[in-house]
């Protein structure tokens, strides 16, 4: 800004929205894109030419939001620009974001095809790959029910609960303990489930003192999720709350959606709880919770 390169500003200002994404700092990353959007706007064709990854970026994050109706404008106008700009990472991000959709729209094989398009179009660059395609297939796997698929990615990429935790390698962890919690429910292992546990436990304690919060409440909802599969309700509702509190002031609601009938149940125990201990409405939780289990009959 200073140098006057406003072309510039434009182009780095999705990479910032990207990591305020990763702190969950949904508001933040919104109000980032708009600005940039905005100077693009003031600044001519050339700025405005380099902005498919602002306009997918808002598009997610309105979908995340459960912001239908912004989510389709700003995908419609990113698929236009898309088509003809110049950087090399735009049909990834593409197929990524189809895929996402996919997957949220309950078409598991649409979005495992997106993904491997993705994985094809991939071309390596300095930006870390902090979730793998093959962990993200992996995830969807898990949810078609394929256990025997998600073990053998897990055991190709020779992870183990043990493992040291790292930022980089921190999703394919969470997903392994995901999986941990599959082969629990299958085979009613107990050490897998104490393996998971154990693992999102370290997860957890790495990703608060980094303040990563969008990491923290995808911890949380998995930590619920292993409590519940285990019997464990109340320890299954505390999880549930912290992520709760942590993800309404940044609007999310697709990361609970997403997970299905399983959070969804684990939700109106919540509420159930909730209308015991006061009078429902007055609960701090409970306008939210009410949106999210809208959200879940959409």
């Amino acid at each position: 800004q200073r140098a006057g390169n406003f072309t510039f500003v434009v182009a780095s200002a999705f990479a910032l929205a990207d990591i305020l994404v990763e702190q969950g700092h949904l508001l933040e990353a919104e109000k980032t894109y708009q600005q940039s959007l905005q100077l693009a706007a003031e600044h001519g064709k050339e700025a405005q030419q380099i902005t498919a990854h602002h306009h997918l970026g808002l598009a997610m994050l309105y979908h995340e939001m459960g912001q239908d109706a912004l989510r389709d404008e700003h995908l419609e106008k990113a698929r236009e620009l898309g088509e003809r700009t110049t950087l090399v990472d735009w049909p990834y991000r593409w197929h990524l974001a189809q895929a996402r959709l996919k997957e949220s729209g309950g078409d598991l094989e649409a979005a495992l095809v997106q993904l491997d398009e993705a994985r094809r179009v991939y071309v390596k660059n300095p930006v870390p790959d902090t979730r793998p395609i093959e962990a993200l297939k992996a995830k969807v796997y898990l949810k078609q029910g394929r256990l025997a698929k998600a073990l053998d990615w897990a055991h190709a990429r020779g992870l183990s609960a043990d493992d040291e935790i790292s930022y980089l390698g921190e999703f394919e962890h969470l997903i392994l303990a995901r999986v941990l919690m599959a082969e629990y429910q299958s085979r009613q292992g107990r050490r897998s489930f104490l393996q998971a546990i154990g693992l999102l436990e370290r997860l957890l304690k790495a990703t608060e003192a980094q303040r990563r919060i969008g990491s923290v409440i995808e911890i949380l909802v998995a930590q619920a999720l292993a409590h519940q599969v285990q019997g464990n309700l109340p320890l299954a509702l505390v999880s549930l709350e912290r992520a709760l509190t942590l993800a309404e002031p940044e609007g999310y609601v697709r990361l609970f959606v997403d997970e299905g009938e399983l959070v969804r149940l684990l939700i109106l125990d919540f509420r159930s709880r909730i209308e015991k201990q006061s009078s429902g409405r007055s609960h701090s939780h409970w306008d939210y919770v009410e949106k999210l289990l809208y959200a879940f009959d959409k």
